[in-house]
């Protein structure tokens, strides 16, 4: 301080030591309070724009704020909020610095700007949506001029965001003092110190030309202890209209009326209201009923139309339907504002509306559509509300005017306005949710996907293998097969240990084929099936089974038998497979009699020990063979069998010599595990009228032949598995395991030793251990510790069950999907289904009636019932008699009707719009209507992704769907459970998911197909996301102390809304593939400003996997096209720039030419992807409707047409049998060059 005093230092020399002026901006309280406040800011800048270019003002290499905003940017689900985010400083030094403070964060880039002098003049544009000045001003020598700059920066409607202290601190004068330039703003009226107070901020905006002032400010702690301030100013939008006024302030000419239509009520106060603001800006309002559209309302008008009731369209005749196909006709753009309060659940009939707009826009390129609801009755929003409502409905209106239809950038086009704020929609990508699409996406797991954790952490588990016969990959997942329902005679079981045997491991390697992977188990009863009376939950068994290495495993209660108290779990788990196959062996195959001479081969392994026990207690003489000399020792030492009946198992001289020592010219039983040249000397060791019983199976299971004269002494040949034989009889295989208890208890057998318990943790190891087939004795899994850790696939996601003793409702009867369905869900669980279908039984056809006969055989009743689900009479009486059983509750609904109408909409006939509503509108209320009053677990709505698409000619099915998805917000808010999934492309059943034309629809915008078993993995989380709870815990109704909305915490009601299959990883993957295709345009989703964060992930995905940076993202600005298709809209506007400079007519006639060329081109171009055939097989000599393109086609060629050469041409004209590719490239160039 002395130094400072004494003018030998400054502040700036002092703070930039030690990090202290770091420290100053990341610690310091008379800063750092208004951080939090910044980071809500910036949390809704990036939800209503994603897609946001940021640049933040510096001075001080102070990088505390664009830390927290950064951070903020970039929301839970890990997808950042910004296109880029310009980092400037005045000193490159200071630059550096911040580089090194901010590497972590994606996309920065760093720029040299002084904010005081001209930006233009610096290499600047005006493209930046924000720009953020976070203490960074107040040292300016003149503000005023400061704030200019940084209006020179921003786009029509950008954001400046300041964070400022309005007021002295003694403290903070103290350190801010001894800066330079702290006195720099005297001339400003910063005389008490480096502030300005809000009044004085407010003013000085105004003046820079920030016409809405501070127009919103966030203090960092509540009055008197503010120091400071966040103050948001918004740069205007300009009426392109009355940017040269009339002289004399008359009437512009070339203002556009906008026509405020309401329907028969009259005009609402709002409207008025709107009117009126709108004359106040500039714009001219004419207010007419909606039945006089047709003789006032002129080609290319502008409308607003505050309509709601009878004029939602759902219930509407050909009269009211026809004036608004002719809106649709005749408007260049059109707001419909509704007063439903649709997104807190009051009214879903507006979401019709919003669904119809979406469908128009596809279905006509040139118009703008847009919807507003309300949260209001009849437009009667609080007075105080008012203004704010219509400025925001007139700058909507400007925009529309503003802003070129390019069909590629990014636009809202639905709002709801409630608590006194407009709204936007987002489609927010959503990890929970994630883990129902992964296996769709990639069946086998990833390394990434695979994680040590708690072998009990995720209920019952699995191993599976990653590379099928590779025991390495072994890994952990959840066991979905015991979602499936109990079988009646088996028993679930909690596994304690469980045995490993030779088999187990040819399963495990891939050597053997079979659905399982383990064989016996030892453990403690959790359920048990209906028919099963000798167990009780929580009784301790050992038994045989087929299963997976799981924690828990699912086997027939005949194969399992009760342990005893002082049994060792583990010690049993050693016994059931190998004493039952010695049983079947010496007990029903053969009668092992006393002093019979029996060879039990690899005699050192957990089957021969058992066999050596066995044959004992029969009084049998024992010969064995091992493989190494330490197995033949430890068959002499610790078995007790003597060393001249013990032999090497490799050697066929050893064999003959213990042929030899039988002294009986042979045996009389040989349990055999040998192969190839060995099995066949085996053979010749029989005695006259013995028997050898294959337990090893190699040489059967590869076909091999046995000579047959091997048999000329009578001798018998058994081969068999065990597992076979617990199939075919389940009687016998329980005698088996029965018997193995009975020796056991006896005392004749006990559990094989020696045997080596390993936890399951180290199950691959043990895997590999005894694939090496040195081990002695019987190896053992214990599952004992619940904390075993484990490689598991990643957290497994929640599945669906259905309740056995419940019944539930279907519609749409048994087609493919239908059959899925109903099989899906009878392996979860149920067993009681109707179906509901419009005709019924009789429109069941031979699968659907195979399937109800096999499930009949399972006890699993399925009926079909004819009903029309848009009949209300005949759904209430189906639902009534569905729920008359008093011993069957209807527990749930699933909705998956369906009625296509593929037609414009400005050719929709009534009837066909009727149609296209029935099974979605008119079919889900009459369900709701006839299921309120019961006890419901689920009410799933399958929708669909047009609801995303909106597909040209699908107009009704668009706004159908999109009203299932509103009526599950509706249900919801009335305490019933309720979810809708919006779906793709289901490519394996059903008749119009194969159609070509369908298939390459889904194609050509993007969506990924799934086959009808993804499907029903996709559908699981709606069953169980059906929850009414959360919106009760919103407070909702509670007024303005209410728990407020912002995302999915404060909108609780968007949970009930799936949607599937736009995964921005595969759409950036398919992006890469498709990069080289030069003239297909963007599907008009991507520039749904409600996929915006799909689109900002898309793009961040692609634009990393290319090896772009920010700043070569940064170098290209706003002229860098998004698709093909605007790549020729650039390339088309310098061809006609060329025409039109051209100097003579000669000269622009060879223009003139070389452009027709390129414009035939790219239509020929075009037309081929949309067919997807090669370009030379389309001629431009023909129409497009020659080369097969339809209506559905042409409207997306209508679309492609406007954004690559700004050409707007009917439907009627395109589809002209005399207009060729030749002609409408003709036509496009004389109105281009007129502009």
């Amino acid at each position: 301080m002395p130094d400072i005093v004494h003018g030998n230092r400054n502040g700036d020399d002092v703070l930039a030591e030690d990090g202290l002026l770091a420290a100053l901006s990341e610690n310091a309280t008379f800063r750092t309070g208004a951080y939090p406040q910044i980071a809500k800011l910036f949390d809704l800048l990036g939800h209503a724009n994603p897609d946001l270019r940021v640049l933040e003002v510096n001075k001080d290499g102070n990088v505390g704020a664009t830390r927290v905003v950064m951070k903020a940017l970039v929301g839970p689900n890990g997808i950042k909020r910004y296109r880029d985010y310009v980092l400037t400083d005045v000193s490159q030094a200071q630059l550096a610095s911040i580089r090194e403070s901010t590497s972590e964060f994606r996309d920065a880039s760093y720029s040299i700007l002084d904010i005081e002098k001209d930006p233009l003049q610096q290499g600047y544009q005006p493209a930046y949506d924000v720009v953020l000045a976070s203490y960074a001003l107040y040292t300016s020598a003149n503000i005023h001029q400061t704030l200019q700059n940084c209006k020179k920066l921003l786009k029509p409607g950008g954001r400046l965001v300041l964070v400022e202290r309005i007021q002295s601190s003694t403290w903070a004068g103290l350190i801010e003092g001894a800066q330079t330039g702290y006195r720099h703003g005297v001339p400003d009226g910063q005389v008490a110190g480096s502030f300005l107070d809000l009044k004085s901020w407010d003013t000085t905006l105004r003046g820079a030309g920030f016409e809405s002032g501070a127009e919103l400010t966030l203090d960092d702690y509540p009055d008197p202890n503010h120091h400071s301030t966040v103050i948001v100013s918004t740069l205007p939008l300009q009426n392109p209209n009355t940017q040269h006024d009339a002289p004399n302030g008359t009437e512009n000419p070339s203002t556009p009326v906008v026509y405020l239509l309401h329907g028969a009520k009259g005009p609402p106060p709002l409207l008025k209201s709107l009117a009126g603001e709108m004359e106040g800006r500039g714009l001219s309002a004419s207010i007419i009923p909606i039945n006089d559209v047709k003789d006032v309302v002129q080609p290319n008008s502008r409308v607003v139309a505050f309509l709601d009731g009878e004029n939602l369209l759902l219930a509407t005749d050909q009269y009211r339907l026809g004036l608004f196909q002719y809106l649709a006709q005749n408007t260049a753009s059109m707001v419909w504002v509704t007063s439903c309060g649709m997104v807190k659940g009051r009214n879903p009939d507006g979401a019709f509306v919003a669904g119809l707009l979406r469908g128009l826009g596809t279905e006509n390129p040139a118009g703008q559509f847009l919807s507003v609801d309300l949260d209001a009755e009849d437009f009667e929003v609080g007075e105080h509300d008012v203004g704010k409502l219509v400025r925001c409905l007139v700058d909507q209106e400007l925009a529309f005017q503003q802003r070129e239809n390019d069909g590629e950038s990014e636009v809202n086009r639905e709002f709801a306005w409630q608590d006194g704020c407009m709204w936007v929609s987002r489609i927010v990508p959503d990890a929970e949710l994630e883990g129902y699409w992964e296996p769709v996406k990639k069946p086998a797991p990833d390394d990434h996907d695979i994680e040590i954790m708690p072998l009990n952490s995720q209920g019952p588990v699995r191993a599976a293998f990653g590379t099928p016969g590779i025991l390495s990959s072994l890994y952990f997942k959840s066991y979905t097969e015991l979602l499936q329902p109990l079988p009646r005679d088996c028993i679930e079981v909690k596994v304690s240990a469980a045995g490993l045997n030779w088999k187990d491991l040819g399963l495990c390697s891939g050597r053997f084929d079979g659905n399982n992977l383990s064989s016996e188990y030892c453990g403690v009863v959790t359920k048990r099936g209906s028919d099963v009376t000798s167990f009780e939950v929580g009784d301790r068994v050992y038994g045989m089974g087929k299963g997976h290495w799981g924690n828990y495993t699912r086997v027939p209660a005949a194969l399992a038998q009760k342990m005893r108290d002082g049994d060792n779990p583990v010690e049993l788990a050693t016994m059931p497979l190998v004493y039952m196959t010695a049983v079947y062996a010496f007990e029903h195959v053969t009668r092992l009699r006393r002093g019979q001479k029996v060879l039990i081969q690899s005699a050192s392994g957990g089957l021969g020990l058992a066999a050596i026990q066995l044959a004992r207690a029969k009084g049998a003489e024992i010969f064995v063979t091992a493989g190494t000399a330490e197995k033949a020792r430890f068959l002499t030492q610790d078995m007790n069998i003597p060393s001249t009946h013990v032999f090497f198992s490799r050697e066929p001289a050893d064999l003959w010599r213990s042929v030899r020592a039988t002294q009986n010219g042979g045996f009389d039983v040989i349990l055999s595990t040998a192969y190839g040249d060995m099995f066949y000397e085996s053979l010749k060791a029989l005695a006259p009228l013995g028997h050898l019983i294959d337990v090893g199976r190699l040489d059967v299971t590869s076909s091999k032949n046995v000579a047959l004269e091997l048999f000329q002494k009578s001798a018998g040949f058994t081969s068999f598995d065990l597992g076979l034989v617990a199939d075919r009889d389940p009687a016998l295989a329980g005698e088996l395991i029965a018997a193995v208890d009975e020796h056991y208890r006896a005392g004749r057998i006990g559990p094989i030793r020696p045997y080596s318990a390993s936890d399951v943790s180290q199950l691959d190891q043990v895997l590999l251990r005894f694939s090496k087939g040195t081990h002695i004795g019987k190896l053992v899994i214990t599952y004992q510790n619940p904390d075993s850790m484990v490689k598991m696939h990643r957290p497994v996601v929640a599945a669906a069950n259905f309740d056995p003793e419940a019944r539930y409702i279907l519609t749409g009867g048994l087609s493919g999907l239908g059959r899925s369905i109903v099989r899906w869900m009878c392996d979860r669980g149920a067993r009681d289904l109707v179906v509901l279908s419009r005709r019924g039984v009789s429109s069941a056809g031979p699968e659907a009636l195979d399937l109800i006969d096999t499930l009949a055989a399972r006890g699993i009743h399925v009926r079909p019932v004819a009903c029309d689900v848009s009949n209300r009479e005949q759904v209430i009486s189906a639902v009534q008699d569905a729920s008359s059983d008093r011993n069957r509750k209807v527990r749930g609904v699933l909705h998956y009707a369906v009625s296509y109408q593929d037609i414009s909409f400005d050719k929709m006939p009534i009837e066909k719009w009727h149609e296209g509503m029935a099974a979605k509108v008119l079919g889900t209320k009459n369900l709701h209507e006839a299921t309120a009053s019961l006890p419901l677990d689920f009410f799933v709505m399958t929708s669909s992704l047009a609801t995303v698409f909106a597909f040209p000619t699908q107009s009704t099915y668009t706004a159908a769907n999109n009203f299932l998805d509103y009526f599950a917000r509706y249900r919801r808010r009335c305490g019933l459970p309720a979810s809708t999934l919006s779906l793709g492309l289901i490519t394996d059943v059903g008749t119009v998911t194969t159609d070509p034309i369908t298939v390459n629809l889904f194609a050509r915008n993007k969506g990924q197909p799934i086959t009808a078993s993804q499907f029903l993995r996709l559908l699981e989380p709606a069953f169980l996301s059906n929850s009414h709870d959360a919106y009760a815990a919103a407070g909702v109704d509670a007024g303005v102390g209410a728990r407020q909305w912002l995302g999915k915490d404060q909108d609780p009601l968007s949970e009930a809304n799936i949607i599937t299959c736009v995964d921005p990883a595969v759409l950036a993957a398919r992006k890469r593939d498709e990069n080289n295709n030069t003239s297909g345009s963007l599907p008009r989703w991507y520039s749904d400003a409600r996929a915006s964060l799909i689109m900002r992930a898309l793009d961040d995905a692609w634009r990393h996997s290319s090896g772009e940076d920010a700043a070569t993202m940064q170098n290209l600005g706003d002229s860098g096209e998004k698709s093909p298709a605007a790549h020729l809209h650039r390339q088309f506007e310098l061809a006609v720039k060329k025409i039109r400079d051209a100097g003579s007519e000669a000269a622009s006639a060879e223009e003139r030419a070389t452009t027709l060329s390129f414009v035939t081109d790219a239509i020929t171009a075009s037309v081929a992807g949309m067919l997807f055939v090669d370009k030379t097989e389309v001629n431009p000599v023909n129409t497009v409707a020659d080369h097969g393109v339809d209506s559905l086609l042409a409207a997306e060629f209508r679309n492609w047409l406007h954004i690559a050469f700004g050409k707007n041409i009917s439907m009627l004209d395109l589809m002209d049998a005399r207009t060729s590719i030749n002609a409408l490239a003709a036509s496009i160039i004389p109105s281009a060059v007129a502009v």
